[in-house]
């Protein structure tokens, strides 16, 4: 189960943890994470959560003694390797022990993606007026509020959320791609995509994915051209975005290299 009460930064260090010292037992998780309050150990509630969430996520599994062990490495940015897994249980190619699962990443693209609106409010009402199969409780839109933002899918306003994507998340996942230029629709449709939501209703990039997008282009990290005469299709409304192409600095400012 992904609706979790989590916070986002726990998630890395626990993983990493489990990876470097692992197969460990939960206990050892306890031990490490777990504060000694007046002798006893502190609650184990939130620390359970991250370990089911982390579970949930493909991250780490329990083997056949109990223990648990990382899945993949740590090698590259967690986000990036957590969102992956998100959008893959979103659209099916990775199986998920509960039907809520895939509604991480599905409400951001109902909700925000898919009507390209930027913020929301009331978003416990937003949430269960969707199809979803359970019921969401309030404290698990706020935990998802958080693990999104922590994610770099936008900002908390108040009771409410801003989806906008980080430039240095797009940064990064742009940079992973195998091409230097290309396509503007490949880069969508067979990379990105991968990893976040981006079309709208419409079929074009989300007010979510543009702004990020003209930040980047905008720091000269990457460069979005017209190319007309090519037999692919137009993003960006008026502007009939085409191609793109990784700016040097992309590829080398600090502050966009991988984490």
């Amino acid at each position: 189960m992904l609706f979790k009460t989590i916070y986002g930064p726990e998630l890395q260090s626990i993983y990493e943890f489990i990876y470097i010292n692992g197969p460990v037992e939960k206990d050892t998780l306890y031990g490490s994470y777990l504060p000694i309050i007046e002798g006893e150990m502190g609650p184990r509630a939130n620390l359970d959560d991250a370990i089911t969430f982390l579970v949930s996520s493909g991250l780490i599994n329990r083997n056949n003694l109990g223990k648990y062990e990382a899945v993949g490495s740590p090698v590259g940015n967690f986000k990036v390797h957590l969102l992956r897994n998100l959008r893959n249980i979103q659209v099916g190619s990775q199986t998920t022990s509960h039907p809520m699962d895939p509604w991480y990443l599905e409400l951001v693209e109902r909700i925000f993606i898919l009507p390209n609106r930027l913020v929301g409010f009331k978003l416990h009402q937003t949430a269960n007026s969707i199809d979803a199969p359970e019921v969401f409780s309030e404290e698990k839109i706020n935990a998802w509020r958080r693990v999104i933002e922590y994610l770099g899918l936008g900002g908390r306003i108040a009771s409410g959320f801003m989806c906008c994507y980080k430039p240095e998340l797009i940064s990064e996942i742009i940079d992973m791609w195998d091409e230097d230029e290309g396509p503007v629709q490949l880069l969508l449709e067979e990379h990105l995509s991968k990893y976040l939501p981006w079309q709208n209703e419409g079929g074009d990039i989300s007010q979510s994915l543009i702004i990020p997008l003209l930040i980047l282009a905008k720091e000269g990290l990457i460069s979005l051209e017209q190319k007309q005469d090519l037999p692919y299709k137009s993003y960006l409304g008026d502007m009939s975005i085409k191609w793109i192409r990784k700016g040097e600095g992309l590829k080398n400012a600090p502050m966009y290299q991988r984490k």
